[in-house]
């Protein structure tokens, strides 16, 4: 039965199938399709790595042996909160290439002649060490955010200027 393709809305193109599609649409479709799985595993493949590399994920940093394990980290920022014990909080690493790229207010932070950028410790006031991990993870990969924190890491990303997470 010969029946209009349903994608390209043209009368002279005719299905001659059951599908509703002409052999064109099929075939441009199918390409779309692996073409979009293609870039999925691509973006997939980056993001793995990203957080493979950053220190802000908990499991890396336990592994690596110490703040400054295999990513080479070169700055630590510590949540001026106490920890969940009442010692002071972990520190969380990062590199200054990321905090600075991400981040005006780092950037700032970091390229001039501060305390923080000479002993390569940010203290971060009222935040708590999991809001600071988070908040430090999504500078890396830009994914992964805690509905439940999305306060803390809001206040973050306003007192940063980190617009993306801001939006998010």
């Amino acid at each position: 039965m010969r029946r209009p393709c349903k994608e390209c809305c043209k009368d002279e193109c005719v299905t001659l199938d059951s599908s509703s599609t002409c052999e064109e649409c099929h075939e441009k479709a199918k390409q779309t399709k692996e073409k979009l799985k293609r870039e999925i595993e691509n973006l997939k493949a980056e993001v793995a790595f990203l957080s493979f590399w950053s220190p802000a994920d908990r499991h890396h940093h336990h592994l690596s042996g110490g703040s400054y394990g295999p990513g080479f980290t070169d700055v630590v920022l510590v949540a001026a909160k106490d920890g969940p014990t009442g010692d002071p909080s972990t520190p969380v690493p990062a590199h200054r290439a990321i905090l600075a790229g991400r981040s005006a207010v780092f950037k700032a932070l970091l390229e001039n002649e501060t305390e923080e950028s000479r002993n390569g410790t940010i203290k971060i006031s009222d935040v708590s060490y999991d809001a600071l991990r988070l908040f430090v993870g999504y500078l890396y990969v830009e994914t992964c955010l805690d509905e439940q924190i999305a306060c803390e890491l809001l206040v973050l990303a306003e007192k940063y200027q980190v617009e993306r997470l801001k939006a998010y």
